[in-house]
This record gives structure tokens, sequence and C-alpha cells, in this order.
């Protein structure tokens, strides 16, 4: 199964972390009058506000990692095998693999696509 990110084709062994984290919980503590503690708590959403990071070595190309910038801020789907997510494209810190003065969009980079669901 291939991973897209907002219509881009991206290699299909990249790692998506996040998921692994714990459900996010709304909580509030208060004291009554009396002394007695009042907890709340509620189970929000979890698929939403969750951060979400597509990793890999060596698996983005330069033209993908161009064309995913083109997308950042914007609310795109990530089709993955262990999922289908709407996500905002946060960041996409990456270094080339090999560092040449002209680079090709074929040139392989490592790094990272930092995103959040919605």
């Amino acid at each position: 199964m291939t991973v897209t990110l907002g219509g881009v084709v991206l290699s299909d062994h990249l790692v998506l972390e996040g998921l692994e984290s714990g459900p996010i919980i709304a909580h509030s503590m208060h004291y009554t009058l009396g002394g007695s503690a009042v907890v709340q708590s509620d189970d929000n959403d979890d698929t939403v506000g969750r951060p979400l990071r597509l990793t890999g070595k060596n698996h983005f190309t330069l033209q993908q990692i161009q064309d995913v910038r083109m997308l950042r801020g914007q609310t795109v789907s990530l089709i993955h095998h262990r999922g289908t997510f709407d996500v905002i494209i946060i960041d996409t810190p990456v270094d080339p693999t090999i560092n040449y003065a002209d680079p090709i969009a074929d040139d392989w980079y490592s790094g990272e696509i930092t995103m959040i669901t919605v």
C-alpha cells in the first residue's frame, strides 16, 4: 500500500509515529468549601489534535519534499497502512543524504514530516 499525503505519493517504508501516545483527556480538579475534592475528566476525541510524524531515512526525494512543503498549513488527507487521517502539515525538517552543490528532484533525503490531526 502506498503512502499519500495530500495527493503526494510517498514511500511505503515511512514510519508513522504518534499513534501510540495516550488519548487526550480533559481534566479539572476543584475543592468545595468543605474541603472535598471534585474531579472532572472527559475523554476528548483522541483523533483531533494528535501530533503525528512520518519519518524515514533515505525515503524522501527532493521533489516530494517540495510538493509537501507547498501543502503546509492546509488540511490534507494522510493515507498510511496504519490508517487514514485528516492532518495539517506543520514542518518538514529533512537533510540530504549526500549534499550536492546542485540538488536535483531525485536526490534522497532523510528526516520527517510533522503534522497534527484535525
